[in-house]
């Protein structure tokens, strides 16, 4: 940068008349020597000056609203079996997601943030432990089935979405693009959501996300568990999610 500054200004003082080039084929120029000193000042100043705006826009701080879960929300498993049916319960989620900061929002703004496709982030995670069925058998063996030792999480993240339709003034249906990581498989899915907003007096405004996707776990290299080897799961699994979301007032 220093080099580039100084040329810039000894090529504006040449045509200035305040530098002779002594050779044609040389850039080798006479310098009046009154001169230096303002050539001195001028550089600096200009080096100052280029630092000063690289640290202002390094300094610029990334606004983005955290949003967190509400009480209230769920994400479940459930399947079939030769015998009869069953469903699992995630009770420990991790979710991550962030939209860019608006200056002016009225209104539910996460809402129509989503609606705007405004959303920067969004990663949700389950702990396999954390599936609960009420069973503990049935628990052990989908642990097991789902490799928890070496992949303890099943991880979602979003790569796009799309809004396709408004059913009302205050639902719409969209559809998200991303990768699924299930007992060490990862996969793209396909995920069609419905969007609601509701009303909140303690956040002024929620976003419900309701859907479903139904799975194979032999798509993610599981062998369906069975049990005393009479009873054998289905391979079909369908996640189930109902998301209570809103901004967290502490961003």
């Amino acid at each position: 940068m220093l080099k580039i500054v100084t040329k810039d200004i000894l090529t504006r003082f040449k045509k200035a008349g305040f530098l002779n080039v002594t050779h044609q084929n040389k850039k080798k120029y006479q310098v009046n020597e009154w001169i230096w000193p303002w050539i001195g000042t001028i550089a600096l100043s200009s080096i100052l000056f280029v630092a000063h705006g690289y640290s202002q826009e390094s300094a610029l701080p990334h606004l983005a609203h955290q949003i967190v879960l509400e009480p209230g929300s769920k994400l479940w498993l459930t399947g079939d079996s030769t015998v009869h049916a069953y469903s699992s319960t995630a009770t420990e989620i991790k979710f991550d997601m962030t939209i860019p900061q608006e200056k002016k929002s009225t209104g539910n703004a996460l809402y129509e943030e989503i609606r705007a496709e405004k959303v920067k982030t969004l990663n949700v995670s389950i702990s396999v432990t954390g599936l609960k069925s009420g069973k503990a058998r049935l628990d052990r063996n989908m642990y097991k089935a789902l490799k928890a030792e070496q992949h303890p999480e099943i991880v979602f993240h979003l790569r796009s979405y799309t809004v396709w339709s408004s059913t009302s003034d205050t639902s719409f249906f969209l559809v998200a693009q991303g990768e699924l990581s299930i007992a060490g498989q990862t996969k793209p899915i396909e995920l069609q959501t419905n969007v609601t907003s509701k009303k909140s007096l303690a956040t002024g405004g929620l976003v419900q996300i309701e859907g479903n996707k139904e799975l194979l776990m032999t798509d993610y290299g599981i062998k369906p568990p069975s049990f005393m080897g009479a009873i054998k799961t289905h391979d079909q699994v369908v996640i189930n999610f109902d998301l209570l979301l809103s901004k967290n007032s502490n961003k």
